[in-house]
């Protein structure tokens, strides 16, 4: 009688079609991990334009919000306060980095702000000043302003100053 020898192990074809299974399912989930990925910085960008808002309104004075200028696209001073100065460029340069780097607020290319705040002068001695805060997502701006308007822009133009007859900016 004769012994058989059996080897055990897998045919090449079978070897192949194990590696593209396995190519396939990689492909999707690194698909949907890029999504997931643009999701949460979109969300951090969101978070951190509220976070922006209770910081103005955090240093607000009763008659102005002391870390940003009162007239037109407004960058941080630092001329009153310091912590809340230093707050809000930590928050705008995290911001840029979101988007890739581009600078927040100051670029004279406003296409490529991943921050904008648009802010007025008081309209009379008792009325605060206004603002409204943009900031860069993937799916355009996400917007808050002083009113407590919460608005999700997704038009492909970078926010203008919006007025609703009163010389307010506004998100829109």
């Amino acid at each position: 009688m004769r012994k058989m020898n059996k080897v055990g192990g897998f045919t090449l074809i079978e070897l192949l079609v194990v590696i593209a299974i396995i190519g396939i399912l990689s492909s999707v989930v690194l698909v949907s991990l890029n999504s997931a990925r643009n999701k949460g910085k979109d969300a951090r960008v969101i978070e951190e334009v509220n976070q922006i808002r209770t910081q103005l309104e955090t240093d607000y004075t009763g008659s102005s919000y002391t870390d940003i200028q009162t007239s037109g696209t407004s960058h941080f001073t630092a001329t009153t306060s310091a912590t809340g100065v230093s707050n809000l460029n930590t928050i705008a340069t995290d911001i840029a980095s979101q988007n890739a780097g581009t600078v927040p607020g100051l670029n004279t290319s406003t296409t490529n702000w991943s921050l904008i705040i648009f802010s007025s002068p008081a309209v009379t001695a008792t009325a605060a000043p206004d603002y409204a805060i943009y900031g860069k997502t993937s799916a355009g701006y996400q917007c808050v302003d002083s009113s407590g308007r919460v608005v999700t822009n997704t038009s492909a133009g970078t926010p203008a100053w919006a007025a609703d007859g009163s010389g307010k900016p506004q998100c829109q």
